[in-house]
Formats: C-alpha cells, structure tokens, sequence
C-alpha cells in the first residue's frame, strides 16, 4: 500500500498524465485532502480567471506530502458566476481528471444540466459530484419555489445514463450533522438512493461533530455499503463564525458548547485565533483518517498561502497520531469534552462512537428511538388521503386536484405521484425535491428556508410506521412536471 500510494502521490505531484488520478487514490485507498474553490463571476475575464486557478492548481500539485486536489464548487456564491464545468476548462486537459467538479441544480433545468454534462464530456471532465443547490441568505421559500432545481438523484441518472468514452466517477453528498433520529434517517436513505442511482463515492456536509461523521460511516459499513467517503471540513474565521451564528450557512449548525468555545477564540489575537482554527483542522483530519474516511475537503482555505499552510500543518497531524485511541484521547481534551449536540437534540446513531482500534469493523448496537406520534386529525388526515387517491398516480393529474389540494396539500403538477411519496405531495419543498430530503435541512428537521418541518420528515415517518423504508432508499420518484 505504501508503495501505491508514493506512486499515486508522485503521479499527483508532477503533472504526468495517468487517467483519473483522483479515482485511482480513492479506489486504492489513498487518503486524499481536496481544497474548495467556488467558480468566480463573469467579471473576471477567462484569461484572469485562468491565471488565479492555476496559481491555486501550482500550489497543490507542488504539495509532495500526500495527493492533494481541487475541488471547484458550483453556484456556491452567485448565480451569475461560472459554471464549475466551464472553470474547470480552464485548466489543463492533461491534469483535470485529478480534481472534483461539482455541479448544482439551482436554477438549473434538467435540460440545462444536460447540456453541463455535455460539456463535462467534451472537457474530459469525469469526477462529478450531484448537488441539488441550496438557497441564500435572505431568501423566501417563494423566491426559492419560483427557481427550478434539478434533483442530484435525477442529475446521477442523467450521468449513468451518458454514453462517455471514459466513465463518469460521480459523487453525491450527504448531511450526517443532524441529531434527530427523522432526519438523519433520512438523509442516510436518500444517500443509499443516491448510490443506488450510480454515486460511487459521497461527500458530506459541513460540520463540526466529529462522532457524526464517525456514526455515518459506521452506519454505511453495517448496511454493506463500502463507498468512499470524504469529510468536508471548514477552516472558520471570525466571518463564517457570525455567518452560522445567524443560520446563514444552510445545513451547518452548532452546539451552545462549542459556540462557547468560539467565542472565546474570537476574544484572541487574529493570530492567536487563525492558530486555534489550523489545530482544530488538524485534529478533524487526522480524525477522519482514522475513522476510516476516504480522505477530506477543506473550504475556507481558498488562497496558495492558506493551501500550504493547511496542507503542511495536515501532513503533521497525520504522522502525529497513529492510533484512534490517542487521537481521540487528545481531540477530546482539546474540545474540553464539549457536547458537540445541539440542546434541543441529541439523536446519535449509536452510543459507543469514537472508541476502538483504527480500522475496526464492528459496528455497536444502534440507538433505540421511538417515532413520534401524529395528532388525532392528521392521523384522520392520512387515512383519508390513503382511502382516496390509492391510484392517483394513473390518471390525469387534473382529477380532483381541489380535493388533493385540500387533503395533500398538492400544488398542481403535471404529474401525480402521492401513492410513491406516502401520500404527502412533495411539491410542498420550496425546492420541489421528490426524492428525499435536501442537504440544507437544520439539524432538527426543519427546513432551511422558514421554520416549516420539511415534509420528507413526514414522508419517513409514515413509511417507518409501515415499514416501508426500502421505498425510501430503492424507489425513485419522478420529477411532477
């Protein structure tokens, strides 16, 4: 292994053509380190554009340490800014293949994300990561329902379904960071979907817990899932603080401990607090490591100062700790043993998380949990839509659409599917997501936009009653219109 990788790592370093050199450390489990850097806007001319992405491209290849790549983020700031795929262009063709493109469904048809992979095609662009998109701060979930967003499970398919001469590498993402049993759950089952629906690799959200990401990875294994997976870590400063402070970072949230903690840092030097945020990173990394990741994308460290720094500082932290249990014997000091949960909730997957040996495969018991019990008029609700409409789905979507509105909720589409959605219209997301829950959504369930539950929450619920969450994780639902 050791050998493999100082091969990979070279081929990495040096800018020789070998293929995918991303798929290749991922496949031969070589731990990886991406930086994240969003497309610019069109204000920058291409020639500008492709100078600063090539210092940022030089800085990572020079890194001889470990493979270290880009990942370039879609729509991530501004709709106006360029797609991914079209920056991504701009790099040379021969090193392309060793960084992750994303691509966003926000304000994005799904004709339009055809032709995005298209042009992935033509730019012999091949690891692709599904996103759904999120919204911005400031935005209503009527801005957000008047935009159109492509669906990561559609987007997957859409890739699996491309006739390409070099196959697509695609990923998908997930949000472990969630402490309710409802929308852990489902996010976990529509990540299952996703890798029903060709993801061969998973990114996850943002956050700070580091037993989550030790629950979802366990969790994967029990189910005999073993793609890779890859941690997204965040290098905070005093903006991106205040920015999840005010729930500005949709799918991000901390705990009252940890915010103490942060706190505190902000009370420091600028110095003294960039210092505190690189040893943190350097624990989460070398966490993830051994907790069995596949290796992990920092966002924040967006210049070729801050790559190396982060880069040279991970590097150290990876020779430092060895075994789990010493890592988790000093990451825990430095948190001060803080509750990384936030107080309304404290779901967890299991109870035994960051113990045992590195590499061990046995998974503890999962944590019990009771669902929670509807009303007495939405119980009433349910059996009536269930009595109702059992095959809606077969005919025109126009019959008795005031009293699917009335019962369901139902926002007229073109396409029924309430006996596929457990009888909850899920035109109801303000992103019209018909597959499963979206990463944005808040730690409790709630929905990123507002303070409404999302209604894949009630979509699980109703198939946990029934024991029905196959469907959740094998069934894809078509888009209504």
């Amino acid at each position: 292994m050791e050998n493999s990788a100082n091969n990979i790592q070279l081929e990495m370093n040096f800018n020789t053509p070998s293929g995918n050199r991303f798929r290749r450390c991922l496949e031969r489990g070589v731990f990886t380190v991406l930086f994240e850097h969003s497309a610019p806007g069109r204000e920058l001319t291409d020639q500008e554009a492709a100078r600063r992405l090539a210092q940022l491209e030089k800085q990572v290849l020079a890194i001889r340490d470990m493979p270290v790549a880009l990942a370039l983020t879609d729509r991530k700031n501004s709709d106006s800014s360029r797609r991914a795929v079209e920056y991504a262009a701009l790099l040379p063709e021969k090193n392309r293949n060793a960084h992750l493109i994303y691509l966003s469904g926000r304000n994005t048809s799904q004709e339009s994300m055809g032709g995005l992979i298209a042009q992935a095609v033509s730019s012999n662009l091949s690891n692709l990561v599904a996103v759904s998109g999120e919204s911005r701060p400031g935005e209503t979930s009527k801005n957000v329902s008047e935009m159109e967003f492509c669906e990561s499970i559609n987007t997957l398919r859409s890739m699996h379904n491309t006739t390409v001469p070099q196959p697509f590498f695609a990923g998908a993402t997930v949000n472990g960071h969630l402490n309710s049993a409802p929308a852990l759950y489902s996010s976990l089952f529509k990540l299952i979907k996703k890798f029903n629906s060709g993801a061969e690799f998973a990114v996850t959200q943002a956050g700070f817990d580091m037993a989550q990401l030790d629950a979802v990875r366990k969790y994967l294994s029990w189910r005999g899932y073993h793609q890779a997976l890859i941690a997204r870590l965040m290098l905070l400063t005093p903006e991106r603080v205040e920015k999840i402070i005010a729930n500005a970072m949709p799918g991000i949230t901390i705990s009252e401990d940890f915010l103490a903690i942060l706190e505190k840092e902000l009370q420091f030097s600028a110095s003294q607090f960039e210092a505190a945020q690189y040893r943190r990173l350097e624990l989460q990394a070398a966490g993830c490591k051994l907790l069995g990741y596949s290796g992990i994308q920092i966002a924040g460290a967006d210049t070729p100062q801050k790559i190396a720094i982060a880069a040279e500082r991970i590097a150290r932290a990876l020779k430092e700790f060895t075994t789990l249990q010493q890592w988790a014997d000093e990451y825990k000091f430095y948190m001060a043993r803080s509750d990384m949960a936030p107080a309304d909730e404290h779901f967890y997957l299991f109870e035994d998380l960051l113990t045992g040996k590195t590499g061990d495969t046995s998974t503890p018991p999962l944590t019990e949990f009771t669902v929670p019990e509807l009303s007495f008029f939405k119980r009433c609700g349910d059996m009536a839509r269930r009595f109702l409409f059992p095959e809606v789905d077969t005919q025109d979507a126009d019959e008795r659409r005031w009293l699917k509105k009335l019962l369901a909720g139902c926002r007229g589409c073109r396409n029924c599917r309430l006996p596929q959605t457990q009888f909850y219209c899920t035109e109801r997301c303000p992103k019209r997501l018909a597959n499963g829950i979206c990463g944005g959504v808040r730690h409790n369930g709630l929905c990123e936009i507002g303070n409404q539950s999302c209604v894949h929450l009630a979509i699980w619920q109703s198939a946990e009653k029934r024991k029905m969450c196959d469907t959740l994780e094998n069934n894809f639902i078509p888009p209504g219109n």
